[in-house]
């Protein structure tokens, strides 16, 4: 479970203050992937996020988002983890919005480690200890060790 941990990447984290619509917000995820990994296209990362979320809303509840894409254009599995000031309308199950995103984008041939890290993500996002932490984090990066962490401890417990 550790490698699922390892997905989430707390250089790549940020806070957003400001207005942003959800084109916006996935732009800027985009935008923070080219910054760390130059070869990704921000275009396809955008299209892509848009695409997933045109089938069913990635809103989890409780102010938590878990928008995702696979797509050629990474070579490996990126989370990034965005923290909104002003909550985004999202269109989530529990009609709450969102203050907490966790994207992820991964390569398509990495599948199956993909849907673990997506899992895990929502399992440890579920708990309202982790959201809470995550929030209230000195840093963004701080914020996804949060959430890193709590992927790390759950794969600790004993099963059953």
């Amino acid at each position: 479970m550790d490698e699922l941990a390892l997905a989430v990447v707390p250089e790549l984290a940020f806070d957003i203050t400001g207005d942003v619509s959800q084109r916006e917000l996935f732009e800027l995820i985009a935008a923070r992937l080219c910054v760390n990994r130059p070869t990704v296209c921000q275009t396809a990362v955008v299209e892509c996020f848009e695409k997933r979320e045109g089938i069913c809303s990635t809103g989890v509840g409780h102010g938590v988002a878990l928008p995702h894409a696979a797509t050629a254009v990474v070579d490996d599995i990126f989370v990034v983890v965005v923290r909104i000031a002003r909550p985004l309308e999202w269109r989530a199950r529990d009609g709450a919005p969102v203050r907490l995103a966790v994207a992820i984008v991964s390569s398509p041939r990495l599948y199956a480690r993909y849907l673990k890290v997506l899992a895990a993500l929502a399992r440890a996002l579920h708990e309202p200890e982790v959201r809470e932490r995550a929030l209230a984090a000195a840093t963004p990066a701080a914020a996804a060790r949060v959430i890193a962490a709590a992927i790390r401890n759950r794969a600790e417990e004993p099963v059953g």
